[in-house]
């Protein structure tokens, strides 16, 4: 029996396009960042991501309506130092909003976003790694 000839009916049905390699995992993934970071700069932009991603919680549970910092209850939202805020306020997020809350902020997560961006939305609100180059290496009894 004669196997029957789809290409009219299905245009490139069986032929192999020589001119693009077909697509692998290895070149569908997301090429890496060329640029050479130290660690000092990793820190920063890593930190600088997860204090909007911080600011973005406290507005989401709205704790600026029982702060104390007037610039932030006049503002609507959060205007002072977001991680302070955050860690003192995430006892009284109940479990299932913060699951919520996780899930949409994953949600949305710009599609242009940086690798930094993205890492920091995909955090959970009570693990947010908010950095304080203040305290040093000194409060950990490395230094």
């Amino acid at each position: 029996m004669a196997v029957p000839d789809f290409g009219d009916a299905h245009p490139g049905y069986g032929t192999v396009n020589r001119e693009r390699p077909a697509a692998t995992r290895r070149n569908i993934a997301v090429s890496k960042s060329k640029e050479k970071l130290s660690p000092q700069e990793w820190q920063a932009r890593h930190d600088a991501a997860c204090a909007i991603v911080a600011r973005k919680y406290c507005d989401m549970f709205e704790f600026w309506r029982g702060c104390r910092y007037k610039p932030c209850r006049s503002a609507r939202r959060c205007r002072g130092n977001q991680g302070v805020c955050l860690e003192s306020r995430w006892d009284s997020v109940p479990y299932e909003a913060g699951i919520a809350a996780q899930i949409h902020m994953a949600a949305e997560t710009p599609s242009n976003a940086d690798r930094f961006t993205r890492q920091a939305h995909n955090y959970p609100p009570c693990s947010l790694c908010l950095h304080n180059p203040k305290i040093g290496r000194a409060a950990f009894g490395l230094g």
